[in-house]
């Protein structure tokens, strides 16, 4: 049986890849379809995957640190996907 450390270390993980597996989808979503809401849904999941992985960081340095360069990529990605959804919605290609 695993310890409850190691328990909360996965749900840490799994919370963790949850949030930024939905913000990627979101993001490119907003893309297509942009909305101010659907926006704030995602800076929101974005600041929740930023914490998530602070907090893995901190938590397991030696296993996690490495993780840090896909961090930066998924941080790219999806900041320039909801600052080109930003500006589609400013133009007026909002939907409904």
């Amino acid at each position: 049986m695993r310890g409850c450390g190691e328990c909360i270390l996965t749900n840490m993980v799994m919370l963790h890849i949850l949030l930024a597996v939905i913000s990627v989808g979101l993001a490119f979503f907003t893309l297509i379809h942009p909305t101010q809401k659907k926006i704030q849904a995602n800076l929101a999941l974005l600041a929740g995957t930023i914490v998530s992985g602070v907090g893995l960081v901190i938590v397991t340095p030696a296993h996690m640190a490495h993780a840090c360069l896909s961090g930066l990529m998924y941080l790219g990605i999806v900041s320039a996907v909801l600052v080109v959804a930003r500006r589609r919605l400013q133009k007026g290609f909002a939907t409904a």
